[in-house]
């Protein structure tokens, strides 16, 4: 009887692939897995910026009165006066830039309806003064009005549509944070205030 044997060559169609090309594919997908997790993750991070200062209930915003806003909020137990971040407001806007006068509610609300970052702090305090126009200096006065404001609590507080900062002392990291973060961007009706300062 003769035993009929196929030979097959390493070239043959029937041949296994080399087991070297199996954990290439192999090591390349864990790789490429690998790749996409750490891309993911990377992405994240980056897209997860932190929140600054509080969330304030929203207000209806028409150009009409009354005039109503959240004006005290509770902060580690403790009753404090802020400024308004929403409401009702005049037709007209704030002038944009620093004032060197009070800010007057009614019109910067509007501005923060545009997008606009309001930056109120103390009256009769000219070194708090001059160093917030040197921040708006640095940083330019688009989208910002800042002016005095004496019913709040707090030294100075920056302001966006339904946002606070409040600050017992000014700390031109925080704020450059806060407008950084919020200017053009928060208010029914950002980024007008891009075209408008």
């Amino acid at each position: 009887m003769t035993s009929s044997r196929k030979n097959s060559s390493p070239n043959s169609p029937s041949s296994k692939p080399p087991r070297s090309f199996n954990r290439k594919f192999l090591y390349s997908s864990i790789l490429f897995v690998f790749l996409g997790v750490i891309a993911f993750i990377t992405y994240s991070i980056q897209s997860e910026s932190p929140e600054y200062g509080f969330k304030i209930p929203l207000r209806e915003g028409l150009h009409s009165p009354p005039y109503i806003y959240t004006l005290d909020i509770t902060v580690e137990n403790q009753l404090k006066r802020i400024p308004p971040t929403s409401g009702n407001h005049f037709e007209a806007l704030s002038p944009w830039g620093f004032l060197g006068t009070p800010v007057v509610p009614e019109n910067a609300v509007h501005n923060m309806e545009h997008g606009g970052v309001v930056l109120w702090y103390k009256p009769n305090n000219p070194a708090l003064a001059g160093s917030v126009n040197q921040l708006i200096d640095q940083i330019g006065r688009k989208c910002i009005v800042a002016g005095s404001y004496k019913d709040m609590s707090y030294e100075i507080s920056a302001t966006v549509w339904g946002r606070i900062l409040p600050l017992e002392k000014f700390d031109a990291t925080q704020l450059k944070d806060f407008i950084a973060k919020y200017r053009g961007t928060q208010g029914p009706e950002a980024p007008l205030c891009k075209s408008q300062s």
